[in-house]
């Protein structure tokens, strides 16, 4: 399932990446608590689009707070087309067989 923010900021800028980003986290661990998981547990996997990569240390950090010491791997990428201008974030998790 891929989340993302609901509209494209008027003035987007970190601080509103920062924002976008806590609130998908938050959206993907209501969904996940509802089936019992959470991300630190069972997160394998994530991809990260964001509206400038110039950005990616700084919503790395966040990340990787989301996460705890050992985060899925992820792929962060900027679209070629700036028609998004949000972040967007699509979360893979799994349970033991």
């Amino acid at each position: 399932m891929v989340y993302s923010t609901l509209k494209r900021a008027e003035n987007p800028s970190l601080e509103t990446d920062k924002l976008d980003l806590c609130n998908i986290i938050a959206q993907i661990e209501a969904d996940l608590a509802g089936k019992g998981m959470n991300l630190k547990s069972h997160g394998v996997y994530a991809n990260l689009q964001v509206r400038d990569m110039g950005t990616f240390a700084q919503l790395n950090q966040l990340y990787i707070s989301s996460f705890g010491l050992r985060p899925p791997a992820r792929v962060c990428v900027q679209p070629l087309t700036s028609q998004t201008g949000k972040v967007c974030m699509g979360a893979y998790c799994a349970t033991e067989a």
